[in-house]
Parts: structure tokens; C-alpha cells; sequence
């Protein structure tokens, strides 16, 4: 699941408790594992979703290449598609 999926919002648009409730368990879990990603995985993810930067300015600001900032992206995303599959 891409973390710009609709139900990993803060605010719920749940029309039952059991979604809203499943909702907030789904993002706990992304959280969670965003958190024990390694600290440039997890900020190049940040930066680029919530930031907005392009990969040339994320590989610039970690000191490696484009083609690695893509990778950490990759890696934070499908770690945590992982995560809310579960």
C-alpha cells in the first residue's frame, strides 16, 4: 500500500467505528515501522512524500548519488506497504 493512500490519513473519513479503528491500527503500524527504518531510508521517504523534494536535492542533502536516494524511497515504501499488509 503506498503511504499516500487515503486511509493512512490522520483524519478518518470512516463511516463505522470498526474502519476508523482498523485505520488507526494500519497507520500505528506504518509509524512503527517507519520508526525502525535506518535514519537515511526513513528521511529520504520524508522528505520526499511530505517534503516534496526531488531526488537530486535528497541525494545532495545525504551526500550520495540520484540513483541511491530512489532506492532508500523504494526501500522505506515497500517496508512499510510490508508492515500494512500484514
Amino acid at each position: 500500500m503506498p503511504l499516500d493512500d487515503p486511509t493512512l490519513a490522520l483524519e478518518s473519513t470512516a463511516t463505522c467505528p470498526e474502519t476508523a479503528v482498523s485505520q488507526a491500527q494500519r497507520l500505528a503500524q506504518v509509524r512503527a515501522r517507519l520508526s525502525q527504518l535506518p535514519f537515511h531510508v526513513r528521511q529520504a521517504l520524508l522528505w520526499h512524500r511530505l517534503d516534496g523534494l526531488p531526488q537530486r536535492e535528497i541525494a545532495r542533502r545525504l551526500g550520495v548519488s540520484e540513483r541511491m536516494a530512489g532506492r532508500y524511497i523504494t526501500q522505506a515504501i515497500e517496508a512499510c506497504a510490508r508492515e500494512a499488509s500484514r
